[in-house]
Parts: structure tokens; C-alpha cells; sequence
């Protein structure tokens, strides 16, 4: 759903609330579903971190972490891929036909930018120094971008009625699986949380 017309914000961080905006739910997965996310039924106390409203859509990670983190044995100047590397599922929200707004939730968003062949966005060039001043942002084509820069995919479609993989599978890029010890060899990694669960790079490069 969308507003009928544009109009003048007077409160940003209201703006922001799904409760005063309903036209934002389709973007939070965990307000992605058609009867609305499973609810616990006895409350209980909880210590949890907190994020702000404008990113309410990106799930925040709990404290607890099923995986154990893999020792990271290899030295930064033996790393060799300057790349982002990130490898997932489509977990995060039921992905099907009749759930509004499937594919706004953050993996896919995230693979469908860092894959794109296509357009522009803007970059801000690194200064040559830390006294230099940041210049102007300089339009960069997605395509050489996401070539030099970026190795993003899904290694598996979950979650899924047939119609909505078969969606998937075409509109989004799915790769081979990185065992951890090969994903070490890249400088950076992204952990991008689906659904509260998957956290450590061990899940990030396999699950």
C-alpha cells in the first residue's frame, strides 16, 4: 500500500513507526506476514539490544549464539579477495504468493543491490589523506561496482511456495556454497541476520 499523494513530514522518527505509518509493515519482515508474526503467549522478562526506528526493518541479533565462531588463523596481508563476501538463504519471512512486500525484506534487498548490472549510485571517494577534506560523491556504475567489489548469493531458496522459488531462483543470484575455510581468505564479511538465529561466520558463509 501506498500513500495517495507526497506530504510534508513533520515528524521523522513518528514517520518511522509502523504504528503511524502502516504503509511501512510490508518492509519489516517480521511484519511481513499475511495474519502477522507468531506472538509468545506468557510474557517474560528479557535483556535485549535496541536499534533505532529508521532501520526497525534490519531484525536485531540476540545475545545468544548457537555456533561457535571459527578461529580466524589467517593474517591480513595473507588474505587475498578484497571482495564483500556474504552467502544465505531466503530465511526471514514466509515468501509466498499472497504475503505483501516478499521482496523487501533485508537478504534480498541486499542481493538484489549488490548484483544489479544496471544503473548507477553514488560513491563518496576515500581522501588520499586523513587532513584532506571528503570531496564531492562520484556516480559509480553498479555493474564494475558489484564486480570489483562485492560476492553475494543465496545458496538455497527456503521458505518458498513454488511459484514464489521459482521467482527467486530467476530474479536473484544464487551461488555455490564457500566452506569457512575459503571464506577466510576474504578481508571482509557481511552477517546478515535472516531471522534471529543465524549469526556467526560459520552460518553467514554456509547456512
Amino acid at each position: 500500500m501506498r500513500p495517495a499523494r507526497k506530504t510534508f513530514i513533520a515528524d521523522f522518527r513518528a514517520s518511522m513507526n509502523p504504528c503511524n505509518t502502516p504503509e511501512l509493515v510490508h518492509i519489516s519482515t517480521m511484519n511481513g506476514y499475511v495474519a502477522g508474526p507468531d506472538m509468545i503467549r506468557t510474557p517474560f522478562p528479557l535483556f535485549v539490544q535496541s536499534k533505532t526506528m529508521p532501520f526497525s526493518d534490519l531484525l536485531g541479533c540476540p545475545n545468544e549464539d548457537p555456533f561457535p565462531e571459527p578461529l580466524d588463523d589467517v593474517p591480513w596481508n595473507k588474505k587475498t579477495d578484497d571482495r564483500l563476501l556474504w552467502r544465505g538463504s531466503t530465511t526471514g519471512m514466509e515468501f509466498r504468493v499472497d504475503s505483501p512486500g516478499w521482496n523487501m525484506s533485508q537478504r534480498l534487498r541486499f542481493v538484489q543491490l549488490t548484483n544489479r548490472k544496471d544503473g548507477t549510485v553514488p560513491v563518496l571517494p576515500p581522501p588520499k589523506t586523513m587532513q584532506e577534506e571528503i570531496g564531492t560523491a562520484l556516480e559509480w556504475e553498479l555493474s564494475k561496482l558489484n564486480e570489483f567489489y562485492m560476492d553475494t548469493g543465496f545458496t538455497n531458496m527456503v521458505q518458498c511456495d513454488e511459484q514464489t522459488c521459482n521467482d527467486l531462483r530467476n530474479n536473484y543470484a544464487l551461488k555455490d556454497q564457500i566452506h569457512v575455510e575459503h571464506g577466510k581468505l576474504y578481508k571482509y564479511i557481511m552477517d546478515l541476520d535472516g531471522n534471529g538465529e543465524q549469526l556467526s561466520i560459520v552460518s553467514s558463509l554456509i547456512s
